[in-house]
């Protein structure tokens, strides 16, 4: 049994997971204590008499009393830990409410009194401590309701193992069935409530898993129990019985994981793209270094030179792989030099020389993996690899050992080739969707390569059927892959790497060279017309839908001539072979069409082009043109609404706001620190961009400024902290909130008129998570000020909210400048432009 201990349920955690009710409450709690915090601060500074707050104190004690209420209420029909944990949590909200009130009476007759004020301070801090811990502790068991369920699912499954009749299958079945059910609906309730996009993924992916390997289970046990003696079948039990161990595993870690748990199942880019991020950053002295640490870019460009040697090790022989070979070798030599070279002027002329190469690198590597995944995605769809062996398998037929290691081996390639292409990829949501498709991909082929072994030794129809539910399931992964692929990949790179492989099979054909039969120009063609298909049903604009179809249907029409003239060309024939060059030029020049509706770009066939230039014309186009380019997104009016608050924390809102002055201010040198790196890392994503008519980058950079200053302050802070410090770090906390909400507010307006299905999605799924970060970080600013000693969780906890802050900040602007792209006039009037104009870099060498 796999299981997951919970945290004890009432104990007060900075770390707990927020959820949306939580945040709602807590939120207007958190600025009412800070605003608390400042006036006291403000107090001590000049002197500043505190205002009457007689009638908030009332408002507090109402509040207090109705959250009391409800916890105590839900002392009735929660379980023994809660019952333990609540009282405490109440009388601990009650004791502060009582206190609030005594120290604003106190201030009201002496208006300057220090003692009135830090019993004011101390009764924030247990009204806010106090809030925490009743929801908190209420949450801890709606965690501990889903867990149970989770654990008797578990049980039932374990169980299921000892199931050897007809009888016991159903009973077993059906108990499963009910539990699933049940997991399932408050799972779901609670991916609702949940504020951490990567926790929801995980339970995301985990419920999807459920609801996929659920038939695969009963499926897998009626084969067994006919099978009882096969050990093929038995694998195939403990296969989905484990699979669905593994996703109730996966819930129980989701539901109480918190925001300090470890963090490797958050999203991340692709190494190798990572690796050469980092590295041209270091290579341009990005980052704040003036110094090139060489221990950290030869670690860098060592994880380069791996990825593309896997890339290359699966590229086919041809001067593409040359090139690739002699670009690494180039790279590796030029980087045992840097420590070779002394002079700043050189160091500079070899870091440039770098930097170009790894470029050159990464567009090779880039097209390799592009390539590498388009011809998996084609051997893999034809009938001589899946279907063969399935028909071999039901006919008995003495090849099926072949047949089957031909579709393992094609099904190994198609995986390999799906990891090479994250691993250049920087879309880190989909990276992650990628590596664990690809990993089910391989787990489903050899379940499916079992499950046929079973069908072939056995006339039992039950494994037939087993094994058909396999191979749609395996073909359902496929099919998500390539939806993932489709966002991920540049259409044009897919034009192409197929444009490329028809070319290249022509002259393999003309030259009486042996051609791959399960890659062919007809399923080039196909594949062509499945990404206009796809990019038609992405894009929301009717006038791109009307000029792809057009070009699609031309290059449709052609198909069946071009299965003729194939045909005819394998007699070899003068005559049929020149007939092939001609018609394959034909469809060439029509596939251009579509490839040039599909992408908006402008791209001319040139008739006899060599093998190798129509291989590599798809990554000529992506050379780089040093130029500035404006791009207008036509943006429409937004609405925003703000959630309703809940009774206690609406009734603590009525007290003004007051921005304390800065104690700190920003200071010239560079401040270190992982927020401080977090906030250059966004300061340098702005910079790529002019702010004029831009307010997505101006906010930014203004976020990326005022993070810097938190650096400055939480450094501060640490050497000598102070309550003056603590407001700053409260005020700059807020104004990074605002910052968030305008960037939203201009990213939704975006969102709104881009006719990329694709974009729009991703630029969403961004604005939903930038604002639960700021929300969170301005909370713990607050907790960490009301706190009387230092809290190395709450210290952790913001850090962590930074750096995620600035990370979901820094790819919203990349969003929105993507997504400005795919503007349509149609789907809405136009009242605000937003003019993407790029900053051309000057390089200054330093003598």
């Amino acid at each position: 049994k796999k299981k997951k201990k919970l945290r004890n349920g009432g104990r007060f955690n900075m770390a707990h997971t927020h959820t949306k009710s939580i945040d709602t409450v807590l939120s207007p709690i958190a600025d009412q204590v800070s605003q608390l915090i400042v006036l006291d601060e403000q107090a001590r500074r000049n002197g500043t008499p505190m205002p009457d707050l007689t009638a908030a104190a009332e408002a507090v004690g109402l509040a207090s009393r109705h959250l009391v209420n409800v916890g105590r209420d839900a002392m009735a029909t929660g379980d023994d830990k809660l019952r333990d944990a609540m009282p405490a949590a109440c009388d601990e909200m009650q004791a502060a409410g009582k206190l609030f009130l005594d120290a604003t009476v106190q201030l009201k007759s002496d208006r300057r009194s220090a003692e009135g004020r830090a019993l004011l301070v101390r009764a924030a801090r247990g009204i806010l401590s106090g809030t925490k811990n009743i929801l908190m502790v209420f949450d801890a068991f709606e965690v501990r309701k889903i867990v149970q369920v989770a654990e008797h699912l578990t049980q039932l499954l374990e169980v299921s193992r000892e199931v050897f009749t007809l009888e016991d299958l159903l009973l077993a079945a059906k108990a499963v069935s009910e539990a699933l059910v049940a997991l399932t609906e408050l799972v779901e309730q609670r991916v609702e409530e949940m504020m951490n996009a990567e926790h929801c993924a995980r339970l995301d992916a985990a419920l999807s898993s459920l609801k996929q390997n659920s038939p695969l289970f009963v499926s897998a046990l009626r084969t067994f129990v006919a099978n009882q003696d096969n050990p093929q079948a038995q694998a195939g039990r403990d296969y989905a019985i484990e699979q669905l161990l593994d996703a109730v595993n996966d819930i129980v870690v989701g539901v109480a994981r918190t925001e300090a748990d470890d963090v490797s199942y958050m999203d991340k880019p692709g190494a190798f793209a990572a690796s050469m991020e980092h590295a041209q950053n270091q290579l341009a002295g990005i980052g704040g270094s003036s110094t090139l640490s060489l221990e950290d870019l030869a670690s860098c460009v060592h994880t380069i030179l791996q990825k593309a040697a896997v890339v290359e090790g699966s590229m086919t022989p041809g001067a593409s792989k040359a090139q690739m070979h002699e670009l690494m070798a180039i790279v590796q030599e030029m980087l045992e030099k840097v420590p070779q070279v002394k002079k700043p002027a050189e160091v500079s002329d070899l870091a440039d020389a770098l930097r170009q190469a790894l470029r050159k690198l990464d567009r090779r590597v880039r097209s390799a993996a592009v390539d590498g995944l388009s011809s998996a995605f084609v051997r893999t769809g034809n009938p001589m690899v899946l279907q063969r062996m399935m028909d071999s398998a039901s006919a008995h037929s003495s090849h099926f050992a072949d047949d089957a290691a031909r579709f393992q081996a094609e099904a190994d390639r198609l995986a390999q080739a799906a990891r090479a292409l994250a691993e250049t990829s920087s879309d880190v949501r989909r990276v992650k969707q990628i590596t664990r498709t690809a990993a089910k991909l391989q787990e489903y082929s050899q379940q499916i390569q079992s499950a046929a072994g079973v069908a072939h030794s056995s006339k039992d129809g039950l494994a037939s059927d087993h094994l058909t539910l396999l191979t749609n399931n395996w073909a359902h992964k496929v099919e998500q892959l390539k939806s993932t692929v489709a966002g991920m990949v540049d259409p044009d790179d897919m034009f192409g790497s197929a444009m490329g492989a028809i070319t290249e099979h022509v002259e393999a054909i003309k030259q009486r060279k042996p051609t791959d039969e399960m890659d062919t120009p007809l399923a080039r063609v196909e594949q062509m017309l499945t990404v206009a298909a796809v990019e038609m049903e992405n894009n929301e604009d009717p006038a791109f839908r009307a000029t792809v179809g057009q070009a699609a249907s031309k290059l449709s029409k052609l198909k069946p001539m071009y299965a003729d003239v194939l045909k005819a060309a394998e007699e070899h024939s003068q005559a049929s072979l020149d007939k092939l060059e001609i018609f394959s030029l034909e469809v060439l020049s029509v596939a251009t069409e579509v490839r040039s509706a599909v992408t908006g770009k402008v791209h001319a066939l040139q008739p006899r082009q060599s093998t190798q230039l129509a291989r590599d014309s798809h990554a000529f186009l992506l050379e780089e043109v040093e130029v500035v380019q404006e791009e207008v997104a036509e943006s429409a009016q937004y609405s925003r609404t703000e959630p309703p608050a809940a009774v206690a924390a609406r009734q603590m809102s009525a007290m003004s706001l007051t921005a304390p002055p800065l104690a700190v201010l920003q200071v010239a040198e560079v401040t270190t620190g992982p927020i401080a790196v977090a906030a250059r890392t966004l300061r340098c994503e702005t910079e790529r961009w002019s702010p004029k008519n831009n307010p997505i980058v101006a906010k930014a950079k203004e976020m990326a400024d005022s993070m810097q200053v938190m650096a400055n302050l939480q450094n501060a802070s640490e050497a000598e902290p102070t309550l003056e410090i603590k407001g700053d770090i409260i005020a700059t906390a807020k104004r990074i909130a605002e910052y968030a909400k305008d960037i939203v507010k201009h990213a939704r307006e975006v969102s709104q008129q881009c006719a990329d299905k694709r974009l729009k999605a991703d630029l969403l799924y961004l604005c939903d998570r930038v604002p639960a970060i700021s929300t969170q970080l301005k909370i713990i600013t607050s907790v960490k000020a009301a706190s009387m000693a230092e809290n190395p969780d709450a210290d952790a906890m913001m850090i962590k909210n930074a750096q995620n802050l600035m990370d979901a900040v820094q790819r919203t602007v990349r969003a929105c400048e993507a997504a400005s792209i795919k503007v349509s006039a149609v789907l809405g009037a136009a009242v605000t432009a937003i003019t993407w104009r790029k900053r051309v870099r000057k390089v200054q060498k330093v003598e």
